[in-house]
Parts: structure tokens; C-alpha cells; sequence
């Protein structure tokens, strides 16, 4: 039974979890291949990149995906360039070569963002406008999850917790507490174990929620002697507040 346990000490977000994927030693190669399809598909250039970081003398890894330029032109010109519907969403989707099994990952993530906004907002998923969540980066960010998550092949993911901050953010429809009513949503409906701590800003985001509930299995607490032999690794996120923002995550084959 291959276990993949998931400590998010330091919030959640979907980098942190791509890059904490790589880390376990998933093979970047299907990542390559996808995006350079998606480019030749869609005339978009799309690439990414993977650096380590010093955390706490352990070597902690970075993802960050590298968008057309044509993308951030569009923002600049209109102030909002990321209004896809999840039906856009998921043509953008169908343009990346991955599997059919990584493919079906990658629209329940979106499935789960769009139908927890439509809850919040009292609208039909259909007509829900993905801002943030339908921006080229975070489609190809959740596309490379998918594709890692299916090449781990684990058969159980254990997450006992899910640290979150506290106090009040801006988001595009003004002032929230958090958190913010989508991940408390996203949260309530799919049992995710979140963690309030008295960190100031927002430690969890709407796609790395979204990612987590799509392939969440059990809450239960990491078991020391479980995973003292396993393959370890750092994901790391590029908010940093009071805390570096990290996650660890172990495999037991």
C-alpha cells in the first residue's frame, strides 16, 4: 500500500504541493512534454522552473510556472485579464498531453473551485468567472499536480492538518475574514483538517484547497515509526508571513 502523508505546517497552496512532489523524486519529464503540447496547441508559451532553497539546513524545493507574456499584457492593458469560465477552463485543460487519469484529476480540482464559488455566491458553476483560479499559471499549476499525483501513484494521501492564519485579507470581492468564505467552504464540504493559528494574513489558497480535496483520503495523525524510513521531502511556497511557507510531505512504499 504506497501511503503519501502530508504535513501542512506552513499552509497550503498549489506550488507548495507541486514542488513537494517533485522533491519525493517524480520525474519532471511528463510535466515537459504536456506544457511544451500545451504550447503548440495553444500558441501560448508556457515552461516552469525548479530551484531549492535553504530551509533550516534541509534543502527545500521550489516550482514556479513561466506564462506567455501575451497573459500579463492583457492584465496590464485591462486590469483583468483572468475571467475563464470552467468551461474554458477545462478546452485549456484538454490541450495539455497528460493521462486520462491526470486529466480527470486536473477537472476535479476546477469542478471542486467552480461548484464551492458557485455555493458561496449563489450561482450555477457554469456562469462562475474564474479570476486568480483561471489565470494560464494556475492551469498549467494544477495540470503539473495532476500529472505528478498520477506518476506517485499512491493509494492513500493522509493530511492531519492544514495550517490557516487569521485576521482579514482583500480579495477581488473586498474585505475578508479568514478564512475566506471559498475555503471555508471548500473545507466544511470535503473535511479538510484545517488548523487555526494567530498568523496574520491567509496561509491556505483556493487552488491548493481544492487540489488537497480532490485527492484527500484520511485526517488521521502521521505515525512516527510509519514513516522514519521514507522518502521525505519540502515544498516550498513563495508567501512567506510569520513563518516560511512549507509543507512536508512523506511516501511509504
Amino acid at each position: 500500500m504506497r501511503k503519501l502523508y502530508i504535513d501542512c505546517c506552513g499552509g497550503l497552496s498549489g506550488d507548495m504541493l507541486v514542488a513537494a512532489l517533485i522533491d519525493l523524486g517524480v520525474k519532471t519529464n511528463k510535466i515537459t512534454e504536456a506544457f511544451d503540447t500545451f504550447t503548440v496547441r495553444s500558441g501560448k508559451e508556457l515552461s516552469y522552473k525548479i530551484s531549492y532553497e535553504d530551509y533550516d539546513g534541509v534543502k527545500a524545493c521550489e516550482f514556479n510556472v513561466i506564462c506567455d507574456e501575451s497573459e500579463k499584457t492583457l492584465e496590464a492593458a485591462t486590469g483583468n485579464a483572468h475571467t475563464r469560465s470552467l468551461e474554458e477552463v477545462h478546452e485549456m485543460l484538454d490541450m495539455f498531453d497528460m493521462s486520462g487519469y491526470a486529466k480527470t484529476i486536473a477537472r476535479r480540482i476546477y469542478n471542486i473551485i467552480a461548484g464551492s464559488e458557485a455555493t458561496v455566491y449563489s450561482m450555477n458553476p457554469g456562469d462562475i468567472k474564474l479570476f486568480e483560479d483561471g489565470s494560464l499559471q494556475t492551469i498549467a499549476c494544477i495540470a503539473a499536480f495532476a500529472i505528478c499525483f498520477d506518476t506517485l501513484e499512491a493509494h492513500e494521501v493522509i493530511v492531519p492538518r492544514i495550517v490557516e492564519g487569521s485576521g482579514e485579507v482583500m480579495t477581488h470581492q473586498g474585505e475578508r475574514v479568514v478564512p475566506a468564505p471559498l475555503i471555508s467552504q471548500i473545507a466544511g464540504f470535503y473535511n479538510l483538517p484545517i488548523e487555526k493559528t494567530g498568523t496574520e494574513g491567509e496561509l491556505i489558497t483556493s487552488v491548493g484547497a481544492s487540489m488537497m480535496a480532490a485527492v484527500i483520503t484520511d485526517t488521521k495523525p502521521i505515525d512516527p515509526e510509519e514513516v522514519k524510513d521514507a522518502k521525505k521531502s519540502i515544498g516550498l511556497g513563495q508567501c512567506h508571513l510569520e513563518k516560511p511557507a512549507i509543507i512536508k510531505a512523506y511516501f511509504v512504499e
